[in-house]
């Protein structure tokens, strides 16, 4: 914590940010009908095993890679090599889709297909255009 920062205050923070970080609505079925590997990539700083697991995120993906557990944030190419290699693919064969132009380009030098969906604010966020990217007709 910076000197800056209530320790109380952080404290309090963490121990309700997970209650409410939620999967938007139509992750899950955006999840069920990609039929590929899915490894979900983050830069977040807390345990976010716990909100996959209460959302039912988890039996959809086949992989999890944390900066926290890796050692690197994004965009560090190296957390995307990491990524990468949790499910077994090549960047040739894989599109990585995030909400940061910033962070979620850092695979680009390994030629890592990017898609960038800003961040939105409703229950829905428009996932249903991935599986029309990857998926044949």
């Amino acid at each position: 914590m910076g000197p800056n920062v209530d320790q109380g205050l952080a404290n309090s923070l963490y121990a309700v940010m997970l209650d409410i970080w939620q999967a938007y609505d139509d992750t899950l079925p955006t999840l069920q009908a990609a039929g590929i590997k899915i490894c979900l990539l983050s830069n977040a700083g807390v345990p976010i095993r716990e909100v996959l697991d209460r959302d039912g995120v988890t039996p959809f993906v086949d992989a999890v890679v944390l900066s926290y557990e890796v050692g690197c944030v994004k965009p560090d190419p190296r957390i995307f090599t990491a990524a990468l290699a949790a499910i077994a693919c090549d960047p040739d064969e894989t599109l990585m889709v995030g909400d940061s132009g910033r962070d979620h380009t850092g695979g680009v030098e390994l030629a890592l297909r990017t898609l960038i969906m800003p961040r939105t604010w409703g229950p829905m966020h428009g996932l249903a255009a991935v599986t029309e990217l990857v998926l044949p007709n």
